[in-house]
């Protein structure tokens, strides 16, 4: 995949971070980017971690549930978003901020504490989306590319194709 490919270029411990998108509705990389990165010692760095237009409306079950932590931790619902997203140490989010306010709000995110309720409620209303034919360091569209040349060269070892 690239980050091998990128450390047999650069070397062992010269990728400080790798930047990827990482938000709720979008947490394919906790299969196998987090793992190697954390293996190898680069931080992740999360970028748009509240998604693209698509941060979930507060009347949605999965908006309700940000908001019933949020009241328990007296902080925001992006600010749990933020917390769970970068529970791990490996992991920093960058989120956009239009004023200095909102980065201190989206700063107070790392004071929080999220406990295992919080998360496995979480984890369960944004499932991480699992590919089961995505290789190690593959992404998404790394997969598709290299099945559609599969079934272009007729190749393929899946039965679907």
């Amino acid at each position: 995949g690239d980050l091998a490919e990128l450390r047999d270029v650069a070397g062992d411990g010269k990728i400080a971070c790798n930047q990827v998108l990482y938000h709720l509705n979008e947490r394919a990389i906790e299969h196998s980017v987090i793992p190697w990165c954390e293996a190898h010692g680069v931080a992740v760095v999360a970028y748009s971690p509240f998604g693209h237009d698509d941060f979930p409306e507060p009347q949605s079950a999965g908006g309700k549930l940000l908001k019933d932590i949020a009241l328990k931790h007296g902080a925001t619902p992006c600010q749990v978003a933020l917390a769970f997203l970068a529970r791990r140490p490996s992991v920093f989010a960058i989120p956009k901020a239009s004023s200095e306010v909102h980065a201190e709000d989206n700063a107070a995110a790392g004071d929080m504490t999220l406990i295992d309720s919080d998360i496995a409620a979480l984890d369960k209303a944004f499932p991480p989306v699992s590919y089961t034919h995505l290789r190690a360091h593959e992404t998404v569209l790394d997969l598709v590319c290299r099945l559609l040349l599969e079934k272009k060269n007729k190749k393929s070892t899946y039965p679907s194709l």
